[in-house]
């Protein structure tokens, strides 16, 4: 995990590729971040392509409605 944190906090690697390292979710990683006082700092367009697939996968699962 702290080499995880470790190499995001060198821009060594991405806030999608730390979790992965350390075996958690984005969310788990997001909440240790925020814990320890770290920014989380998010590209935009990244987060457009996550926001999207999520609003898929909830639809899929019929607990979105499309309009």
């Amino acid at each position: 995990m702290d080499e995880a944190i470790e190499l995001y906090l060198a821009d060594r690697c991405s806030l999608g590729r730390a979790p992965k390292l350390a075996g958690v979710t984005r969310w788990d990683i997001q909440d240790i971040l925020s814990q320890r006082g770290i920014p989380i700092e998010i590209d935009c367009s990244q987060s457009v392509d996550e926001m999207d697939a999520l609003t898929k996968r909830l639809e899929c699962k019929g607990l979105l409605c499309s309009s």
